[in-house]
């Protein structure tokens, strides 16, 4: 690059900057993201026969503009979110999984969570006693999603004791993580919106969802969300992100703490 289109560049991103902060930017209240860039209301939500929780970390609620649980949200009409750090004491929590009242009687908790004892649903239908629950007895599919780095995942599932004994539900994906502008710990980790695509793919498989192909709305919204932060790193003009920053997932080496000790948390 030489002098001049650096200067010109620079010029660009010192207007944009003051235009920014002349106009302040209205974040949508929904994804956290600017209104400029919003596209929630033309995300087609579709509604599941399964019951979706998600466990999101006050992190990712009030500083993370760029996790997926908020976008899994809005897609999932039978989805909402519960924010903690600690599930054990939370009061909405509490009350799904006492099936004391008929409200919550109906449902048949279960968290997506790896582990050496988790149900592969991608492997086998569930073991009878939970097909029993859900034909038999007509329950509904409850399923828990933690939402939060890995890190902050394995520490809240740690603490939330009442969380432990809730049978787990596990795939295998095959693919690599599409979120590609975010390193993900392990090859076999991904986001929460993934998660819950290829969950619902399984379910679908052994007649627990007819959704025929309405999940494709999960990945379509993921897809978009990184094409545009992958177009916004070549942007010069973009004051909030560094051009040529990004990196192809494949030019990036995984952490080597998570090669020695697991990702997600298990009971001894």
């Amino acid at each position: 690059m030489n002098l001049n289109q650096y200067l010109k560049n620079k010029a660009q991103r010192k207007e944009a900057l003051e235009d920014e902060l002349k106009n302040h930017r209205k974040r949508c209240p929904s994804c956290f993201r600017s209104q400029k860039v919003c596209f929630c209301k033309e995300i087609a939500s579709f509604s599941t026969q399964s019951e979706f929780r998600i466990l999101m970390h006050p992190k990712e609620a009030r500083k993370e503009q760029l996790g997926t649980g908020r976008l899994t949200n809005i897609c999932l009409k039978n989805s909402k979110i519960i924010v903690d750090e600690n599930f054990e004491n939370n009061p909405d929590v509490f009350k799904l999984l006492s099936n004391t009242e008929e409200e919550y009687a109906q449902y048949f908790p279960m968290i997506l969570y790896p582990g050496d004892k988790s149900h592969n649903i991608t492997q086998s239908d569930f073991p009878e006693h939970i097909k029993d629950n859900l034909t038999l007895k007509n329950k509904k599919l409850l399923i828990f999603v933690i939402d939060g780095t890995w890190t902050c995942a394995k520490t809240m599932m740690r603490n939330s004791r009442n969380l432990h004994n809730l049978p787990r539900i596990s795939f295998e994906p095959g693919v690599l993580s599409q979120f590609k502008i975010k390193q993900q710990p392990a090859h076999y980790c991904l986001c929460t919106i993934e998660s819950i695509y290829y969950l619902l793919n399984e379910l679908e498989k052994w007649k627990y969802e007819t959704l025929l192909g309405k999940q494709n709305v999960l990945l379509n919204t993921l897809h978009r969300l990184v094409d545009f932060q992958i177009e916004c790193t070549k942007n010069p003009t973009f004051t909030r992100y560094r051009p040529g920053t990004y990196k192809a997932p494949d030019e990036r080496s995984y952490s080597k703490k998570w090669s020695k000790r697991k990702v997600y948390f298990e009971l001894k």
